[in-house]
């Protein structure tokens, strides 16, 4: 095995841990906690250009009804929309910049050995 495609298959395993662990714990907010799931993601994406569209406004629709992972309904209101969405990004951002950093070391290793062996302690 070339040492090209030894880094191809561990950066493909970095990027599935990244993936799992970002859709395992979900973030916390308000003291719940809520998914990073793929679905969650999506849904939350389309309340965020909702807002940025004007489509979704404070006086039609908040407080904005989302389900926790316990699924309980948290009510967002619409003064805590900047801090949902900013922690829900920084929680993902650190995720992904775990993965980044332990890519880096990969990318310096020598060896096909060490690259396949080298471990994500993330998981």
């Amino acid at each position: 095995m070339t040492r090209e495609k030894a880094l191809q298959i561990k950066m493909g395993e970095i990027d599935e841990n990244t993936v799992y662990l970002i859709e395992k714990d979900g973030f916390t907010f308000d003291g719940k906690i809520f998914s990073l799931s793929q679905a969650a993601q999506l849904s939350n994406t389309q309340l965020a250009t909702g807002i940025t569209l004007g489509v979704i406004t404070e006086a039609n629709s908040f407080p904005f009804p989302i389900s926790a992972m316990d699924n309980s309904l948290y009510n967002l209101q619409w003064s805590d929309v900047n801090a949902f969405f900013g922690t829900m990004a920084s929680t993902i951002k650190t995720i992904k910049l775990s993965g980044s950093t332990i890519k880096n070391t990969i990318n310096g290793l020598a060896t096909v050995q060490e690259i396949l062996t080298y471990p994500d302690n993330r998981v």
